[in-house]
């Protein structure tokens, strides 16, 4: 690590909330700031959506009454009906 970045690494780390550096300082200690391009890669991004879409099929609270949810030739979602209403609760 940079000698430079050592004092912010250690403020970042502080255990309490106040004592480390805000996005404002971070930003300008460092550099980094609105000019940086997306977080991840686009590919990374599609693929972490098609697994999501997958994990969503597995949860049988976000199914459609038509069955799980549509995804395109490229595994991206579709839009479809709203998911279908939790089972109704037995009275008490």
């Amino acid at each position: 690590m940079p000698e430079s970045m050592v004092g912010l690494v250690r403020q970042c780390l502080e255990k309490a909330p106040g004592k480390r550096p805000a996005s404002a300082e971070f930003t300008a200690r460092t550099g980094i700031g609105g000019t940086a391009g997306p977080w991840l890669p686009g590919e990374v991004f599609d693929r972490l959506g098609r697994h999501a879409a997958r994990l969503l099929d597995l949860d049988p609270r976000v199914r459609t009454p038509g069955g799980p949810v549509r995804t395109d030739a490229t595994g991206g979602m579709l839009p479809d009906a709203e998911p279908a209403a939790p089972p109704a609760r037995r009275a008490s």
